[in-house]
C-alpha cells in the first residue's frame, strides 16, 4: 500500500503506523530538513530497529553522527555485500573474491577464451563487446533472470554466452563485481521479500532521487515498512522517484 498525506507535517511522520509492505513517500526540496525529519522519525520510534539507507560512504559516516542508537546506517552496496558475499562466508570471510570495477571488453574476451566459451580472440572481442552491453543492461534492469533478459534484447547465441558468463560469477569461478552482487541481492530480495525483517522493523531511504532501476526494484520488493525521502525537483531525479509522489 502507498501512503500519501498531502497536508501532513513532517513532525507527524514518526507517528504514522506503517505495516508490512507499506511504503510512505516523502517529497521535499533541498534544504527543507529531509535528514532532520528522518532523525525525528527514528527518535519517535525508540522501540524499533531502523535501517537508514544512503548511497555513498561519506553520507554513511555523516549520518552515523546524527542518528540515535536504534538506527543502523548502511549503503545499499554494503547491505547487498553482507547478504551475498559476507553473510554466508566461513570464519567471517567472503566466499568469493571481489574486484572493484566491472570487466572491460578485453578482460571479458580473455575469460571467454579461457573458459572455452569461444575459440579465437577475434570472435572473442566481438562477442565480448555484446556481452558487456548485455550484462550492463541486465545489472541495471528490473529483470532477475539473465536468460529471459538476454533473449529479449539480444540474439540467442549472445544470450547463452551471457548465461554461461553469469554462472561463472555466481559460482565464484571468476571475481565478482559490485554490479554483480547488487543484482544478486535484487534476486535474493525478490525471492524472499521478508528477508530484511530479520534486522530491522523499518527502512528509511534518503535521497531517493539517486535510485536507479535495480536499486528501486530492491527497495520496493522488500516487505519491511519503508519511508522514501527524496526531491522530484532535483535535476538528478530518476523516473523511479517521479512515482514517489508524496508528502510535500
Amino acid at each position: 500500500d502507498l501512503h500519501s498525506f498531502p497536508t501532513r507535517r513532517s513532525s507527524d511522520l514518526g507517528n504514522s503506523d506503517l505495516e508490512v509492505g507499506d511504503i510512505m513517500k516523502v517529497n521535499a526540496c533541498a534544504g527543507s530538513g529531509k535528514t532532520s525529519t528522518c532523525v525525528g522519525v527514528a527518535e519517535a520510534n525508540p522501540d524499533k530497529l531502523v535501517l537508514y539507507l544512503v548511497f555513498n560512504k561519506n553520507m554513511q559516516e555523516e549520518a552515523k553522527k546524527k542518528f540515535p542508537n536504534n538506527v543502523t546506517v548502511k549503503t545499499i552496496h554494503s547491505l547487498a555485500y553482507y547478504y551475498t558475499m559476507y553473510n554466508n562466508g566461513e570464519n567471517g570471510k567472503p566466499v568469493r573474491t571481489l574486484r572493484n570495477k566491472d570487466y572491460n571488453v578485453q578482460e571479458l574476451a580473455d575469460i571467454l577464451i579461457k573458459e572455452k566459451i569461444i575459440q579465437d580472440n577475434l570472435n572473442g572481442k566481438n562477442l565480448a563487446f555484446s556481452l558487456k552491453r548485455c550484462m550492463d543492461g541486465f545489472y541495471n534492469s528490473e529483470y532477475t533472470d539473465i536468460e529471459e533478459y538476454a533473449k529479449k534484447f539480444h540474439s540467442n547465441m549472445r544470450a547463452q554466452t551471457a548465461v554461461r558468463f553469469y554462472q561463472l560469477l555466481t559460482d565464484g569461478k571468476i571475481d565478482v563485481t559490485h554490479s554483480a552482487y547488487l543484482k544478486e541481492f535484487h534476486i535474493l530480495i525478490k525471492n524472499n521479500p521478508m528477508l530484511l525483517t530479520d534486522i530491522c522493523d523499518m527502512i528509511i531511504l534518503d535521497e531517493a532521487q539517486d535510485t536507479n532501476p535495480v536499486t528501486w526494484e530492491i527497495i520496493k520488493n522488500t516487505k519491511t515498512p519503508l519511508i522514501c525521502v527524496g526531491d522530484t525537483r532535483s535535476e538528478e531525479h530518476t523516473s523511479e522517484l517521479q512515482s514517489l509522489v508524496i508528502i510535500s
